[in-house]
């Protein structure tokens, strides 16, 4: 294998030329040229269901979202800053840096997990056309601070982004115990 991956199905590719009436290509090369090199209206959302007759609304589970654009779990979601930037920049929803479990005592089976020297990797990437390109990515992986200060880093970021209707998620990695799985499985579920 020569790291491509396989072509796909013709009718899952997406066409070369956008078949759009010409008023809409029209408008989308005006609003390119005008939100380039400026801010785009905020809030987004209502610019595209008035301008374009799109709904970017979605949810995640049961949160709503006004939009599906979010920031996953990784390095720029890791502080207060971060989050306050995603918030005022219009993003549907934030999932925070992954937290690593620990026991009353604050000690952790997964403390490699527990990093404090992530890094920016660059990597060859294929389109599904074959076409050559690169994507940038963190390679870390939790925090590295105590859950206690991941629960007031948490208590800060719902703070942040209730206001403006955006969902704070918290990620957490953890071993279930064999013992007692049901029960804990359970009450994670009405959380």
């Amino acid at each position: 294998m020569n790291g491509r991956p396989p072509p796909p199905a013709p009718d899952l590719l997406l066409p070369e030329e956008l078949a759009a009436p010409p008023e809409i290509r029209r408008q989308l090369a005006e609003d390119y040229d005008r939100f380039a090199d400026a801010p785009y209206p905020q809030p987004v959302e209502d610019y595209l269901r008035e301008n374009y007759h799109i709904d970017l609304a979605a949810r995640y589970g049961p949160l709503p979202l006004r939009n599906p654009v979010g920031k996953a779990s990784g390095q720029l979601s890791l502080n207060a800053e971060q989050v306050r930037a995603d918030v005022e920049e219009g993003l549907g929803f934030v999932v925070l840096k992954t937290v690593i479990a620990e026991d009353a005592a604050g000690a952790s089976r997964m403390e490699e997990w527990k990093i404090k020297a992530p890094r920016l990797v660059c990597e060859r990437i294929y389109s599904k056309r074959g076409q050559k390109g690169w994507t940038i990515s963190w390679k870390g992986r939790g925090w590295e601070g105590s859950l206690s200060s991941y629960l007031q880093f948490l208590k800060e970021a719902l703070e942040i982004g209730a206001p403006r209707g955006v969902p704070v998620i918290p990620s957490v990695k953890l071993h279930l115990p064999a013992l007692g799985r049901e029960r804990i499985l359970s009450k994670l579920s009405n959380l």
